[in-house]
């Protein structure tokens, strides 16, 4: 194996125009050689090559080996792991997933910033991130370091820009689990994505184990059946998992989790209301709420709501405080909903069904609030006969929007009658 080989297979790699000539230009250089072979022939050329090249040109030529045949994945993690190739692995991925430099790093643009719920993110394109042919071998070679040195490559994992390693944890590329230590790193000291891929994975027992959780109560003197005492006991083992995990964030960060995976999953465990329901945890969850834009409709705003409703807020020594800033929170939303003409984008009785159990928890004095403001709100709305013949555009933009303030009105209208 000569350097002008190894230019060869990153040229074929990278600029090859389908996989048919990629895979031919790699055949050429590699032959019918194993894996053994060619490895050994690299590691005899590295010292032929500078510094700075010796990785980068053994994950060219794993690269290579992989794309020939995935199948040699096992081959090449031993041959490596005996030429003591395993570090040099480590350090070309470091490089490669760093993005720091320009001719050797995958390109690849996220969208998770569209998505003020990270989690709703991870959910929504769960398994759609190695799709791509290049990124599989890449997470092939990956797995060889996971398979190798589990450390280094959560360490890898932690520190890739792309974040494709966290995203494919549990592929079949990769099928690797993180371990608490690497979780609790993500929870406490990741980014917004790197924290709630963190999140996932904790969580993971809980939301993987197929029982449905959100009306069982943590007392063990309850009448249970034993079916249900065992779905009990399982419930409290993982949420004490959880628990040990999730602690590690800062009170921002509890708040903003819980609500990701509130809004995201809609049925969560009771222990989850409980936790955000924390007076510490009060304004952050007030920031949630009106703040982080992660509430965009009134169904959003109703399971917020009824969370609201449905669990005490106490303080450190269990003794329960007002709630009228987080209805006050929930005020803001509806009102910016109205204002802003935003959440609510017309009326039907899907829409009337979520307002109104919107109502059933909200105090009075916070619904009569709101009904001022549609009432003002309704009578500068140009939606007269005459504004329908003489400005019709800005009639049937105000007449929708007449019609969401008068359908509010008139829940808020039968609620207080009952």
């Amino acid at each position: 194996m000569t350097t002008d080989d190894i230019k060869n297979l990153a040229e074929a790699l990278q600029y090859g125009e389908n996989a048919k000539d990629s895979k031919a230009q790699i055949n050429k250089v590699l032959g019918n050689k194993s894996c053994v072979t060619i490895i050994k022939e690299f590691k005899n050329l590295m010292p032929e090559l500078q510094n700075k090249n010796r990785n980068k040109g053994l994950l060219i030529v794993i690269l290579s080996i992989l794309y020939k045949n995935i199948g040699l994945m096992h081959k090449l993690q031993k041959v490596l792991t005996i030429e003591g190739l395993i570090p040099n692995l480590y350090g070309a991925l470091c490089i490669f997933f760093s993005g720091k430099n320009s001719t050797f790093h995958l390109e690849v643009n996220l969208t998770d910033s569209q998505f003020p719920n990270r989690y709703d993110y991870l959910t929504r394109f769960s398994g759609q991130f190695a799709e791509q042919q290049k990124i599989q071998e890449i997470l092939y070679a990956v797995k060889i370091l996971a398979m190798s040195d589990k450390a280094k490559f959560e360490e890898l994992a932690f520190k890739d820009n792309t974040r494709l390693i966290l995203l494919n944890m549990t592929s079949f590329q990769l099928n690797e689990f993180p371990s608490d230590t690497l979780i609790r790193r993500l929870l406490r000291n990741g980014d917004e994505l790197q924290a709630n891929i963190g999140f996932y994975f904790a969580v993971w027992d809980i939301t993987t184990d197929g029982h449905d959780y959100t009306q069982l109560r943590l007392n063990p003197n309850s009448p249970y059946t034993k079916t249900k005492r065992q779905i009990n006991k399982n419930l409290k083992c993982h949420l004490e998992t959880f628990y040990n995990l999730y602690n590690c964030c800062s009170t921002e960060r509890k708040a903003s989790l819980l609500v990701n995976y509130i809004l995201s999953e809609r049925k969560y465990p009771r222990a989850f209301g409980y936790w955000l329901m924390e007076s510490t945890l009060q304004e952050a969850l007030i920031f949630e709420i009106t703040e982080s834009n992660k509430i965009t409709n009134l169904d959003k705003l109703c399971t917020i709501a009824h969370l609201i409703h449905d669990f005490p807020c106490k303080d450190n020594n269990g003794v329960r405080i007002k709630k009228d800033k987080l209805y006050v929170a929930v005020l803001i939303v509806l009102k910016s909903f109205i204002l802003e003409k935003k959440g609510i984008y017309s009326w039907d009785t899907s829409q009337e069904t979520v307002f109104r159990n919107i109502c059933k928890v909200m105090p009075q004095r916070y619904l009569k609030q709101l009904y001022k403001l549609l009432e003002k709100e309704s009578k500068n709305l140009m939606v007269s006969k005459l504004d329908e013949m003489v400005r019709f555009s800005i009639y049937l933009k105000d007449k929708k929007h007449w019609d969401i303030c008068q359908g509010m009105m008139g829940v808020i209208n039968s609620h207080k009658t009952k």
